[in-house]
């Protein structure tokens, strides 16, 4: 294989890329929704290196990758395409933080991936490149393959405009999410004061609060109130009394 490269000597402009990323814009604002735009922004970087296939990798704060999107020069999505990724490539590209190419990797079992078990081609060359995603949601890595012939590349600064719009699109995506979060919330919100408002509303009167005093003993608990009412009560009424014993021997109520 060999050494990886992470830039290129002699970097000469893209054909069309600035094209390209006016189009791209174009449809942002236009459409206001990133889905599309990436796909094509995503054909367009395939077509600048002369890749056959296009992957747009998430890596999580754990170092797990998935495929978001991936295109191939069919226009296309790629089956299976986390098959299709060496992740030897994918974890070198996050630790260097930078563009990486891999010239030659038939030779190079650290780029096997699960789909080669199925076909006789071995991916011929590999380019990774970083870019910039909103701080949740990990690294993002554009991942470009060639199993038949080898990818050109020229370094960074040709390609520079459609990384640049790639990136807007991670951010519009993730302000779109913050659209659609506000928007449940907001549809919660009113939901639930709509229910408040039909409900009948109870008006709720209390007793005024008022104080006893029994015998010194002051208190204001209505229990308690109620207690010596009660015993006020039975100390007015007439009590009938038994009185027994020998006659003579002098009783007294």
């Amino acid at each position: 294989m060999d050494d990886e490269n992470p830039g290129g000597p002699d970097a000469a402009p893209t054909p069309n890329s600035a094209e390209a990323v006016v189009r791209a814009l174009a449809r942002i604002r236009a459409r206001g929704k990133s889905g599309d735009v990436l796909l094509a922004l995503l054909d367009h970087l395939l077509l600048a290196i002369r890749a056959e296939r296009v992957f747009l990798i998430s890596v999580d704060e754990v170092g797990d990758s998935r495929v978001r999107a991936s295109r191939n020069n069919d226009g296309d999505s790629v089956p299976e395409a986390d098959r299709w990724i060496a992740r030897f490539a994918v974890q070198r590209c996050v630790q260097a933080g930078a563009p990486l190419h891999f010239a030659d990797t038939r030779n190079d079992r650290r780029f096997r991936t699960e789909g080669e078990r199925d076909h006789a081609a071995r991916i011929r060359s590999i380019l990774v490149l970083p870019v910039r995603v909103p701080q949740e949601s990990g690294a993002g890595i554009i991942y470009l393959d060639s199993r038949f012939n080898p990818l050109e590349w020229a370094g960074e600064e040709p390609i520079r405009p459609i990384l640049d719009a790639i990136t807007l699109c991670f951010e519009l995506e993730a302000s779109e999410r913050a659209v659609r979060s506000a928007e449940r919330r907001l549809a919660r919100w009113k939901r639930r004061t709509e229910e408040e408002g039909a409900r009948p509303s109870v008006v709720r009167h209390s007793a005024p609060e008022r104080e006893v005093d029994f015998h010194g003993f002051r208190t204001r608990c209505p229990e308690i109130i109620a207690i010596i009412a009660e015993l006020q009560r039975l100390s007015r009424s007439d009590l009938p009394i038994l009185i027994e014993g020998e006659s003579g021997t002098g009783k007294e109520v």
